[in-house]
C-alpha cells in the first residue's frame, strides 16, 4: 500500500475578507470531491484572507498512480481559477 500526501499553498487574490477566502475554498472542496471522490483540507493559513494551505491524503497500489491522480488534481484546481500555487509538496510513504 502507498499513502500520497499533498500538501499546496494557494494564493487568491481576489479574495477581500475572511468570508470570500471560505467561501471560494468551500466551492472548491466540493468540486474536487465531486470529480475526484478525494477531501480537501485547510490545513495552514487558516487566518489570512488570500493565503491557503490545503493537504490531501491518498491511499493506492502503486506510487505512478497516484501520482498521476494528484496531478489531475492539481490542473483541474486551476483550471478553477481560484488562485496560483505557490508551493507544491508531494510525499509517498510505502507500506508493505
Amino acid at each position: 500500500m502507498v499513502v500520497a500526501i499533498l500538501q499546496f499553498e494557494l494564493f487568491m487574490p481576489q479574495n477581500q475578507s475572511l468570508k470570500d477566502k471560505r467561501q471560494l475554498l468551500q466551492k472548491l472542496k466540493e468540486k474536487v470531491l465531486a470529480h475526484f471522490k478525494i477531501p480537501v483540507a485547510e490545513v495552514g493559513f487558516q487566518d489570512l484572507w488570500q493565503r491557503s494551505q490545503l493537504g490531501v491524503a491518498i491511499a493506492g497500489s502503486e506510487e505512478k498512480g497516484l501520482d498521476a491522480l494528484i496531478s489531475k488534481m492539481v490542473q483541474f484546481i486551476l483550471a478553477m481559477g481560484v488562485g496560483e500555487v505557490l508551493r507544491e509538496d508531494r510525499d509517498f510513504v510505502h507500506y508493505e
